[in-house]
């Protein structure tokens, strides 16, 4: 593990951190969190909106207009009968002031004597500088200027909660709910709050309420989208048109239900149709009622696991191979969502994105970084190639990007060529160091241009020796024809440097070669620190040997050789001679050329 890795893997983890605590994709999030916790349900049946819609507004008039007899004359049918009488009747209309007292006084009546009527409140807020407990000043954003009430005989009559909702202030929907707000003495409830207690006291509901009493907030988990539940006009209750058996013990919530009533919002499961208020209500009187709401947590500590979990698969992926490392994001995906689906099914809403964003950006920073490492290795395995491989063979290999050499050894078959120079050892004694080096560099020169010409492998120079092979590391198309000619290439164009060495040191040198063919060995040969890539074997050690036994400006070749090329070189038996190491003598041939 590199300072690299870790320096990288920190980065990544620093940035998930300061993006899940900064919230900076929550409109992303919010849409995976819908997504994934805004499940729909089948909405109680219980549940029935009477609806003050266009076709009660084309019957009854304008809303503005109605006066309170409506109202009593839809408590006198829902609760004319008691056998088929509602359970709870909420009134999700801000019914403040008098407007004909008469008729106000029948209204309320008509509550007296339903029982268990809920009415909503608005509560007016403005900013205003407060003391906490600690004596600490803060911004009250919500702090409470009025409370608008329904008028005073309705109230006495009447439970009331406000219908206050939040919006989001990041796209403007509708998913939070205050269970209680203070008025600057007392908690008041909500509107679903408050019905809930109405159906607590009458045995109607299972969970605790004052669990949802103290906390600031809770998220709505809806139970249903827009218009899933049963929606009754108005005009058709009160004129009878509705059978009063659809009543029995229903939660009945009243209130707008047309476009111009300015009581439409944008809600979580529905991104393309708005919701009415009253319809909120009753989704928040389920999210209560069934206990499908969940509480914000603070992002500080999840912030803190996700950057060391994206810190820890950042440290693995840049040591595994880029499908493992997807595999591995893909389940950390995969088990995040599982955790916060399984969370939001007690209660906690736990942000998601952050961390599925910060995965998929260090995936991509894991590809660009094995995309880099194969550019620099590339390169690197390019350059070394460049120092014993025929640069047309680079460029091609390059070009076709196949590079990558088989680690340790692989059995080949392939030419090998011994080349060295016969009468060195008078000449490095005639001369001085800098002309042995120059004529040297010269014969190097020779040999390297011919082998590299012939599409071979420069393998090593060892001393005034040098050695090259013929289909390796690389495939070569009529590898041995390539390996003979590049022997014949170097002794022809030896006459130069022998001509040279005779000006400068009356010396006659010449060039003995040896080439054979055959399987061997070939690969990275050394240890973990220092290794070379070369062949070894008996065909190597046999080239070595012909080497060995070659005169001035003779190249000797094997059997093998002859028979690989049988009827494409011209060749003149030398016989068989004993080879170093060899037990039998091999039949040796002097290459006199090619047809």
């Amino acid at each position: 593990m590199t300072k690299k890795t870790i320096l990288v893997s920190l980065i990544a983890g620093a940035l998930t951190f300061l993006i899940s605590l900064s919230g900076l994709f929550n409109r992303i999030d919010y849409m995976l969190t819908d997504a994934l916790y805004q499940s729909p349900l089948v909405p109680d049946s219980n549940i029935k909106i009477i609806a003050i819609d266009e076709k009660s507004m084309n019957e009854l008039g304008a809303y503005k207009t109605w006066s309170r007899d409506y109202y009593a004359s839809l408590l006198k049918v829902l609760y004319e009968d008691e056998e088929t009488a509602p359970a709870v009747t909420v009134f999700d209309l801000i019914l403040q002031g008098n407007t004909d007292e008469k008729k106000d006084h029948q209204f309320a009546m008509e509550a007296k004597n339903a029982g268990g009527i809920v009415c909503a409140t608005n509560m007016v807020f403005k900013d205003a500088i407060e003391t906490n407990e600690a004596g600490e000043k803060y911004l009250n954003r919500l702090h409470t200027e009025l409370i608008e009430y329904p008028y005073d005989e309705l109230m006495e009559y009447s439970v009331t909660g406000f219908a206050n909702t939040i919006n989001d202030s990041t796209d403007s929907v509708i998913r939070d709910f205050f269970p209680t707000l203070s008025d600057g003495e007392k908690k008041v409830p909500s509107l679903a709050l408050a019905t809930a207690k109405v159906l607590e006291e009458k045995k109607l509901l299972t969970i605790s309420i004052p669990d949802i009493e103290e906390k600031s907030s809770l998220m709505i988990r809806y139970t249903g989208k827009p218009g899933d539940y049963e929606v009754l006009s108005f005009s058709d209750v009160i004129n009878g048109k509705i059978p009063k058996a659809a009543f029995k013990n229903s939660f009945i919530f009243v209130g707008a239900y047309a476009p111009g009533m300015m009581d439409a919002y944008n809600v979580p499961t529905s991104y393309s149709e708005q919701m009415y208020g009253v319809e909120i209500h009753a989704n928040i009187l389920e999210s209560i009622a069934n206990g499908r709401y969940m509480e914000r947590t603070g992002v500080l500590i999840p912030s803190l696991v996700f950057a060391v979990v994206v810190f820890l698969f950042m440290l693995l992926a840049q040591n595994v191979s880029l499908l493992i490392s997807g595999i591995i994001g893909l389940f950390l995906i995969a088990l995040e969502l599982f955790i916060g689906k399984m969370m939001s099914e007690n209660h906690i809403y736990l942000s998601l994105v952050g961390f599925v964003i910060c995965i998929i950006l260090g995936y991509a920073g894991i590809i660009v970084i094995h995309y880099l490492k194969e550019i620099v290795q590339r390169r690197r395995v390019l350059k070394a190639f460049r120092q014993y491989v025929a640069p047309e063979v680079v460029e091609s290999i390059a070009k076709k990007g196949n590079f990558e050499l088989k680690l340790g050894g692989q059995k080949r078959d392939i030419a090998v060529l011994f080349v060295d120079i016969r009468g060195f050892t008078p000449l490095s004694e005639a001369l001085g160091p800098e002309k042995v080096v120059e004529i040297l560099n010269e014969y190097l020169t020779l040999t390297t241009t011919s082998i590299f010409n012939n599409y071979g492998t420069l393998d090593k120079f060892v001393g005034d020796a040098t050695m090259a092979v013929f289909n390796s590391p690389f495939d070569l198309d009529d590898y041995v024809f390539k390996a003979v000619n590049a022997a014949l290439d170097i002794v022809a164009g030896s006459s130069k440097i022998r001509q040279r060495a005779l000006e400068l040191a009356g010396c006659e040198v010449g060039f003995g070669v040896g080439v054979n063919c055959g399987d061997a060995v070939v690969g990275n040969i050394g240890c973990d620190f220092r290794m070379d890539y070369t062949a070894i074997g008996d065909t190597v050690n046999t080239a070595a040997r012909l080497e060995a036994n070659a005169k001035a400006g003779q190249v000797l070749v094997s059997q093998a050789v002859v028979d690989a090329l049988e009827g494409r070189i011209e060749v003149e038996p030398v016989g068989e001679i004993p080879l170093k190491g060899k037990s039998i003598p091999l039949m040796v041939y002097e290459l006199k050329g090619v047809k």
